[in-house]
């Protein structure tokens, strides 16, 4: 399978969340929700006021005053509910716990569901003077209670159901670009350029430097087992990823020579952090691929961490023309990159280019 097919494969992907989520917790379903609660609850109510307490004279009136106060009662809960899910379901990492958003809108409204109960269970003894539907206040109030969580339980249902699904679809994506990176990352090493300068370089080596041609093409074996080797892993420790990147380092520098510059500063402490497999080789291969390397010009790529939690990746700005005149493209794979940063983590990466420098900085995760 090839780059050129999952590109279909992350778009239909894409639009596969788009259709199967959407997010439910809008006010036209608050509404439709309250509707069907409260006549299913008026409908029992009634059938249990027939089957024991009979038909008073002012039986209608009270009956048409049950249904509004169920219509109240329930779109006062499934409204607080549908308002803090909603935003829940929009700002919250579906992986994290979302008890105190179910605790939360639970307790309120239905605090709020039994201060309307007692007011309008006052309104109505008042205008009907002791004539309770069913007979007994009592009962009135249980079924009141029996409504609102009902409307909760309904809500809650929606919301975990959705969380779920929104779960399920994200890993999706996340397979998707994370398929789409491993198979961007072979192509790159794969495509008849690299081979062609890969095995032109070590062809000027045998024969000359038999040492140095066995060191590169060990290097070049390391470099596409370690990309096979991540096909199942979303994210490796910063060490085995800087292990990679020192390897094709090395292959850069047995080419380029003096020409091509490598500075790490690196703090042990931070190796065992996180990040996504070959996501630092790709920085630094953009370096190498859009900007001169030459006696003249020669490149200087930085690898450092800062602030305790930061990988900086900068280089000197030196574009090749077809860089300057827009006919490359600086961010290859930077996009890809920071997509993958966004579904893992829920972070973005920092890009950063001055007249001197060109510079990307890669959250650490712990």
């Amino acid at each position: 399978m090839t780059f050129e097919h999952l590109q279909p494969l992350a778009h239909i992907i894409d639009n596969r969340q788009k259709i199967l989520f959407s997010n439910p917790f809008t006010t036209k379903v608050a509404v439709l929700l309250t509707f069907i609660h409260a006549a299913v609850i008026s409908l029992l109510l009634t059938i249990a006021n027939l089957k024991w307490g009979g038909i008073a004279g002012d039986y209608w009136p009270q009956q048409l005053f049950l249904l509004v106060h169920n219509l109240i009662l329930s779109g006062l809960v499934f409204g607080i509910c549908f308002r803090v899910y909603g935003r829940c379901l929009k700002s919250v990492d579906p992986a994290q716990s979302a008890a105190r958003y179910i605790v939360y809108s639970s307790v309120v409204s239905l605090l709020i569901a039994f201060a309307f109960s007692v007011f309008s269970h006052w309104f109505r003894r008042s205008v009907f003077h002791d004539m309770d539907i069913i007979g007994i206040i009592d009962i009135a109030t249980l079924a009141d209670a029996l409504l609102s969580a009902g409307a909760v339980l309904i809500a809650t249902l929606i919301f975990v159901l959705c969380r779920r699904q929104k779960m399920v679809l994200a890993n999706e994506q996340l397979q998707s670009e994370r398929l789409i990176a491993r198979c961007e990352a072979l192509e790159k090493q794969v495509n008849p350029h690299f081979l062609f300068n890969s095995l032109n370089t070590l062809g000027g080596l045998i024969g000359v430097d038999d040492d140095s041609a066995q060191h590169y093409l060990q290097q070049l074996a390391s470099t596409y087992r370690y990309i096979m080797q991540q096909h199942v892993n979303h994210t490796v420790p910063f060490a085995d990823e800087l292990a990679f990147v020192d390897t094709y380092c090395d292959m850069m520098q047995i080419r380029y020579g003096g020409n091509l510059r490598i500075i790490r500063r690196i703090d042990p402490a931070l190796l065992q952090h996180r990040v996504p497999p070959i996501s630092v080789q790709l920085l630094v291969e953009n370096a190498i691929k859009h900007n001169v390397v030459s006696d003249r010009h020669p490149l200087t790529i930085t690898i450092e961490t800062i602030g305790g939690s930061t990988l900086r990746v900068s280089n000197t700005l030196q574009l090749k023309q077809d860089e300057q005149d827009g006919a490359g493209s600086l961010h290859v794979g930077l996009d890809n990159l920071n997509q993958r940063y966004k579904l893992l983590f829920h972070q973005e990466i920092n890009i950063q280019q001055t007249e001197t420098d060109f510079v990307v900085e890669l959250p650490l995760i712990a």
